[in-house]
């Protein structure tokens, strides 16, 4: 009994002790256990009036006290939190003789359910932060999309009838001076228009099934390629299929294919090559093109908003276009990267994770 950590004792029917283990001896303060027999908790506890009652009551009754937790201000001043067990003590003819009762230290565990619990609370109160960053969000995007569209679209609709009613008296800089006048307000309007869909991806609620990804992959490049089709190899080896969010994972592939075609536009002939890599947890895609490539050195800012490595009048387009496709492969739990060489062409890599129901 001595070697056990828990803390063990024994009591008569007046609550004295009349035996106990040495761990119970030393919480007492008192190093040999013979030195608590006959004494009773209000010898070390000046409080000691209710537990004398809950062991007068189980005596009493017959039913133990089960598990009873407890905050403990030890004689030596130690504060912990017990869990106690109390119980009758009978004779061989079933008398209750006295108490039997043992304690064990739950301290540890009590101040691990204060940590959880703060978590939660600090939790409940981080969603409450976002729900209402969401809401302010949504009213952002609703300033965006109406108020700054509409006078966008009277730019561009009053430059167009400048130049179709006023035609006669413009002359080649006035009428060049216009068409960048549309097309700058044309572009801004993509402009905010990727940016929504970047900030609504973000809440999107994601709807996974089973997904072909060479179908989808295939799908995707017939609606894109129109009259390119003879100056583009297209190439696509048999993909592992992935669980996740079809329109999601189109989206990714219309990005990645059309950020292929567009820099493989001045190439008389190019390749795009789709393909996939596998691992134990998770299936890697990728989109790779004999196009203009880029220099390792910047590849870390590809996947950023509005980050461009080629000048709008080399390419165009808005830079959102790899944000997005970066937000929603993280939404699927996955990653993406990239790899290029000025004028040799890039690849664009995105991993998803292996699902234990998956098939190939």
């Amino acid at each position: 009994m001595d070697n056990m950590p828990d803390h063990i004792y024994f009591k008569d029917t007046h609550s004295r002790f009349i035996r106990n283990s040495k761990s119970q001896a030393d919480l007492l303060g008192l190093r040999d256990p013979a030195e608590v027999i006959g004494k009773t908790d209000f010898d070390f506890f000046p409080h000691a009036a209710k537990a004398y009652a809950e062991e007068q009551e189980v005596m009493r009754s017959g039913k133990p006290l089960v598990d009873f937790e407890e905050w403990v201000v030890w004689p030596d001043g130690r504060e912990t939190w017990v869990s106690t067990t109390k119980m009758p003590l009978r004779n061989s003819e079933g008398q209750t003789i006295g108490i039997f009762g043992i304690s064990h230290d739950i301290t540890e565990r009590k101040r691990a359910e204060q940590a959880i619990r703060q978590l939660n609370t600090d939790l409940e109160e981080q969603a409450a932060r976002l729900q209402a960053a969401n809401k302010e969000l949504e009213a952002f995007s609703y300033s965006v999309s109406h108020d700054l569209r509409a006078p966008l679209r009277a730019i561009d609709g009053y430059t167009r009838i400048l130049v179709e009613d006023y035609e006669p008296i413009l002359d080649v800089e006035g009428k060049r001076l216009c068409g960048i006048i549309s097309k700058e307000a044309r572009r801004m309007g993509q402009l905010i228009d990727d940016l929504l869909a970047f900030s609504r991806l973000g809440r999107k609620e994601i709807y996974s099934s089973k997904i072909d990804m060479k179908t989808l992959a295939v799908s995707v490049f017939n609606e894109l390629i129109k009259e390119e089709r003879g100056r583009i190899d297209f190439q696509i080896t048999k993909l592992p299929s992935v669980r996740g969010d079809t329109s999601l994972i189109r989206q990714v592939w219309a990005n990645l294919l059309s950020n292929a075609l567009k820099f493989t536009s001045r190439k008389e002939r190019a390749v795009i090559e789709v393909g996939s890599q596998q691992s134990s947890d998770e299936n890697i895609y990728y989109v790779r093109d004999t196009g203009a490539g880029f220099d390792m050195e910047y590849a870390n800012k590809l996947f950023g908003v509005f980050q461009r490595l080629h000048g709008e009048s080399e390419f165009e387009g808005t830079g959102v276009g790899l944000a997005i496709v970066q937000r929603i492969v993280h939404r699927h739990g996955g990653r993406v990267w990239a790899e290029g060489e000025v004028d040799k062409g890039a690849t664009f890599y995105f991993a998803l994770p292996r699902k234990e129901n998956q098939h190939e």
